[in-house]
């Protein structure tokens, strides 16, 4: 255990625990660094070599970066980081939680306050699979001249190469010009985030998917900012995306919206009612689209039940609903056709 410490003006990194080399090599366990102050670094405040690290309730400022990922499920909670070079650098299973990010990557080389990087020099890295990053707040986290910094950005270690089970949720996010990158992800989520976009010049993107396979965007909020490029982007920023659920989240000043707002490549597996049907089967539908091909006239829908909702996406404008007070009621007995 490490605790209640104060370290300032290092050279390099202040506080080296466990044994540098291969994931192979013999590593310590179970350290725990708690309630320690560091100030003034120029490399690592912490480099945790070690499994199963804690790293809790912790002060950094002005310095590099404050911690660089252990060998494995090393837990970094309940954290302040301010006015630093970069937050963390991450390159194995990690927890990050209930941490506050005040200034962090204030280096224009730096790419986020919480990366994931490119890093598998002599078998150190095995990758950020079955890692969560959720309950964080990010605050103003640009870097001087730089229009791209993230609050949160995953990377890949080598081709092919895929971080599995990522979870980045519930954070609070202030002042990026692109909030969530979440490169060479799958089966992983993106879920619950309140991200308020900087006004820079040009790139300002709420959530960015590159290469990612089967990945939830849900629930997630961007209010409306004028000089928001994407809110939500698949395809970016080199492979195709593939499978990934882009469901409802509240962007700019669309509200709540099923689906993107740029991008290629997706698939929102929201289902569609039958084409032309003048009575289309709703059955355990709670969303659907409505794409008819051909003029529609909607007569009434089939194998619904009492007190279903039922919220419908037009992509199209041949459908027209049809009033008729014994089988579809529609406000001012009117019939309605959606724009």
């Amino acid at each position: 255990s490490v605790t209640h410490n104060i370290f300032q003006h290092g050279s390099a990194e202040m506080l080296f625990l466990g044994f540098y080399g291969p994931t192979t090599t013999k590593v310590g366990k179970y350290h725990y660094i708690a309630d320690n102050h560091f100030e003034d670094w120029n490399q690592n405040a912490i480099n945790p070599n070690a499994q199963e690290t804690r790293i809790v309730n912790n002060t950094f400022k002005s310095g590099k970066v404050a911690s660089e990922s252990a060998r494995g499920y090393l837990i970094f909670e309940g954290n302040t980081l301010e006015n630093l070079g970069g937050g963390l650098s991450l390159f194995n299973p990690a927890t990050v939680i209930g941490n506050r990010f005040i200034d962090c990557a204030t280096n224009a080389t730096v790419t986020a306050a919480v990366s994931v990087i490119d890093f598998n020099d002599g078998g150190y890295g095995i990758g950020f699979s079955d890692s969560i990053v959720s309950n964080n707040t990010f605050y103003n986290a640009i870097a001087a001249g730089s229009k791209n910094m993230r609050a949160v950005s995953t990377d890949r270690i080598a081709a092919g190469f895929y971080n599995d089970r990522v979870k980045i949720c519930n954070n609070v996010m202030f002042g990026q010009g692109q909030a969530i990158l979440a490169q060479a992800v799958r089966k992983s989520s993106v879920c619950n985030n309140d991200i308020h976009l900087a006004a820079v010049a040009d790139l300002v993107t709420g959530i960015s998917l590159g290469d990612a396979l089967d990945v939830l965007v849900e629930g997630n909020t961007i209010p409306y900012n004028s000089g928001t490029v994407n809110y939500i982007y698949d395809n970016f920023p080199w492979n195709a995306t593939s499978n990934n659920v882009i469901a409802w989240n509240f962007v700019g000043q669309l509200g709540w919206i099923w689906g993107l707002t740029s991008g290629v490549g997706v698939t929102t597996r929201m289902p569609t009612l039958t084409n032309n049907s003048l009575t289309p089967n709703v059955k355990n539908f709670r969303n659907a689209l409505v794409s008819n091909t051909a003029g529609t006239n909607l007569t009434t829908f089939t194998n619904g039940t009492d007190n279903q909702e039922l919220t419908l996406l037009y992509t199209t404008a041949n459908t027209q609903l049809i009033h008729d007070a014994a089988a579809l009621v529609l406000k001012g007995a009117v019939n309605v056709t959606p724009a």
